[in-house]
């Protein structure tokens, strides 16, 4: 077990063309980070998966007891268990597979805010034309959540382009609403991101117990 150093709780696994890993944090050592990377490699059970289940199918990987973030983002990759669903609440096993990280795209440790400081509802978005949505937790009681958007065609954009680069992360505050599971953004909710509307498709993955 490591210990005095980051380790990988498990991660949430979205995409088709690129894929990309979501760290599932919790406000617990050695798990208190969140995280954003690339995947890179064949992957050929992932994909198999998703192309089975669908795009917004919570695809979630439990590694080895004790991974450090360190290991496993070398470059030979890690071993883990993909599983439908979150591999802690009913997760349907779906095989074992090697997942190796191409590239860091965020890190941030979990510090809360100051007593005078306002937690304002905000995500993390990243990908290209599919883009994904990470809440950005602060303090507890919070939730984890992991969305689906697409952007909203108009007279100037008919033909959709991607919002950033697919290995840029960027960030969205919402002030107007609840930073809570009543304020956390739904289906069909429409925000601006990069001067440009966002449509929500899908709720991929969603965790309060953890975080409370």
């Amino acid at each position: 077990m490591v210990t005095g150093s980051p380790a990988i709780h498990g991660l949430v696994l979205l995409g088709t063309d690129r894929i990309y890993a979501v760290h599932m944090a919790t406000f617990a050592a050695p798990y208190d980070y969140q995280a954003v990377m690339r995947v890179t490699g064949k992957a050929e059970q992932y994909h198999a998966a998703r192309q089975r289940f669908g795009t917004s199918a919570a695809l979630t990987v439990l590694p080895n007891p004790g991974l450090s973030f360190e290991d496993a983002t070398r470059k030979e990759g890690f071993a883990a268990e993909l599983f439908l669903g979150h591999f802690a609440k009913g997760g349907e096993p779906l095989g074992r597979m090697t997942v190796r990280i191409g590239k860091v795209l965020q890190h941030r440790a979990l510090t809360p805010p100051g007593p005078s400081e306002a937690a304002a509802l905000s995500y993390d978005h990243f990908g290209g034309v599919d883009i994904f949505m990470s809440h950005r937790l602060t303090a507890r009681p919070d939730f984890d959540q992991v969305l689906t958007a697409q952007l909203v065609s108009d007279d100037f954009f008919p033909v959709l382009p991607a919002l950033q680069e697919p290995e840029q992360v960027a960030t969205v505050t919402l002030p107007e609403r609840p930073n809570d599971l009543t304020g956390r953004l739904r289906p069909g909710d429409r925000v601006k991101a990069a001067d440009r509307e966002l449509r929500i498709l899908a709720e991929v993955y969603l965790e309060a117990d953890d975080l409370a």
